[in-house]
């Protein structure tokens, strides 16, 4: 999985978190902004810090501890077996040598 998608399921994720807040902190007081101590916004940006920080967290400690043949996978998308058979491949027609 690329890390472009995983952030834009983080985005999303916090996005889901906000929207959740807000409504959650109006249902608490049946509406009325008045008798919320903050803005319905700031509860809801609360809770998307509390869904995106943790998952960032866990994301970049997993991102530190792996391994390096699955890092060029995760990010470029190579897999360990094609770094090995690299040259092993049959030549195309056309095709310059220039280890000669």
């Amino acid at each position: 999985m690329p890390p472009s998608i995983l952030l834009i399921i983080l985005l999303v994720l916090s996005a889901i978190g906000y929207q959740i807040g807000k409504k959650r902190a109006l249902a608490c007081v049946d509406g009325k902004i008045r008798n919320l101590h903050s803005l319905p916004s700031f509860y809801g940006f609360y809770s998307s810090l509390w869904s995106i920080i943790p998952a960032l967290m866990v994301t970049v400690i997993w991102l530190v501890h792996m391994p390096a043949e699955d890092q060029a996978e995760f990010f470029f998308g190579i897999h360990e077996g094609l770094i090995k058979d690299w040259g092993t491949q049959p030549k195309r027609a056309g095709y310059i040598d220039l280890d000669r």
